[in-house]
């Protein structure tokens, strides 16, 4: 017999000098060691980490200490922690890729929405559009959100025309990401920027934009009011919100009533803040009730060095007598327009692949998934009366759904599937619910 290569003896004498001599031993404690020790050896050399670290502290407890079984541990612990990091990096690169998939699909369908293509540079993103379609269209503002949601850290700049109705509509936006929490307020600004009519455009950048020699001409003092205010009411109220983009550039604020001659009828201040609400029981100043008609709210700002800057909004005094048996309740402002918390993929006929028509419902899904971050969403499959194997299809159907939304970037854990297929028609229906803690 040749003799064996020079590496191979080597090897060998490392596995044999690897074995614990407690494991080697011929009671009964030693034998069952042994045991779990080469357990221990092919959970290890099968990459099960985790298990042949379990068993390797099992070894030591039962033939004790030893420099072997401390080796074998120190190597599971330093193969579980690469593991660990790798897993780790994996996620991160899987969570950068749904992100710039969102973040390209959110662009795609502002500049479709806008009905004009959006400027994309290294430095960030632009697009112009109707103040209208920024105020009243939720599709665009969730895409807009979503959108700003992939560039964390980043920076929001509003331009429009001074002195224009879009000019008021930019404050409005800006108060709407601030206190909706899709941009901290130190991160937006308002810029003037000449002949863009009723327009605005939204930027979202990496980085503060430069100015390029613009001025800013307006500050972000927004005022907003619940109308109408039901003066005969039992308990009557008023609300103010009032929103102060730089409130560190102010010593204070003062909002003033006024009726519709311009008399003053009620006073208040305060310290600036982002965002504040003021009530007003509707009286004046002296305890009086005002009189029905118009009024003006006027809410002006003194800066550090005596300047003063305002904005002003008109609401209605109307009257309402409350009986004491059918109490009324006060007077609130219109609901504002609720997002759709409920959608339906409609699917080919006994396939699992969704309508075209209907593939961009996931985008819109995975943008309120990605600005409502307390939130889930639960797929159920959904098949046609007349269709074969319904629960194969119906799971081969949601399955095609929630990959469709990881590659948008949502984790799979903000994605349950119920089991039971339902009939509702070829397709998944997707409902959202709030996340369990």
């Amino acid at each position: 017999m040749s003799p064996l290569p020079l590496r191979c003896h080597s090897i060998l004498l490392t596995f044999v000098c690897a074995v614990p001599f407690g494991v080697l031993a011929g009671d009964p404690t030693g034998s069952s060691a042994k045991t779990l020790y080469d357990q221990a050896l092919l959970a290890q050399s099968n990459g099960a980490y985790g298990d042949a670290l379990s068993l390797f502290l099992s070894v030591q407890s039962l033939a004790g200490n030893d420099p072997a079984i401390h080796h074998h541990i120190a190597q599971c612990v330093e193969s579980l922690r690469t593991q660990r990091d790798f897993q780790f990096h994996l996620s991160a690169m899987e969570r950068a890729r749904g992100m710039l998939t969102l973040r390209a699909s959110a662009a795609k369908d502002l500049s479709r929405r806008l009905g004009s293509e959006g400027d994309i540079s290294d430095d960030g993103y632009s697009f112009a559009g109707s103040s209208t379609l920024f105020m009243q269209d939720e599709q665009v503002w969730e895409a807009l959100a979503a959108l700003i949601s992939t560039v964390p850290g980043g920076w929001v700049t509003i331009e429009s025309e001074s002195g224009s109705d879009a000019s008021r509509a930019s404050r409005q936006v800006a108060e709407r990401l601030v206190r909706e929490g899709m941009v901290p307020f130190e991160r937006v600004s308002l810029w003037n920027k000449s002949r863009m009519g009723d327009n605005l455009n939204v930027v979202v950048s990496f980085r503060k934009r430069e100015s390029g020699g613009q001025q800013t001409v307006d500050p972000g003092v927004l005022i907003q009011v619940e109308t109408p205010l039901w003066v005969l009411d039992e308990t009557p109220e008023q609300q103010f919100h009032l929103f102060v983009l730089n409130p560190g550039a102010y010593r204070r604020w003062t909002l003033e009533i006024s009726n519709e001659e311009g008399n003053l009828i009620h006073r208040v201040e305060g310290a600036p803040k982002v965002l504040a609400q003021v009530r007003w029981n509707g009286q004046r100043t002296g305890g009086q009730r005002v009189s029905f008609g118009r009024c003006r709210a006027r809410l002006t700002l003194e800066e550090w060095r005596s300047n003063l800057i305002s904005d002003e909004t008109s609401f209605i005094v109307s009257d309402r007598i409350v009986s004491p048996d059918k109490p009324v309740p006060a007077a609130s402002p219109p609901p504002p327009l609720q997002r759709q918390h409920r959608f339906f993929i409609r699917f080919k006929e006994r396939g699992g692949t969704p309508l075209d028509r209907d593939r961009e419902i996931l985008s819109r899904v995975a943008y309120l998934l990605a600005i409502n971050p307390n939130q889930r969403v639960v797929a159920i499959g959904s098949v046609d009366g007349s269709e074969p194997r319904p629960e194969e299809l119906a799971s081969l159907r949601t399955q095609c759904v929630l990959e469709s939304l990881m590659e948008l970037g949502i984790p799979r854990n903000r994605l349950v599937v119920r089991e039971n297929p339902a009939r509702d028609g070829a397709g998944v229906a997707l409902t959202f619910e709030d996340d369990l803690p």
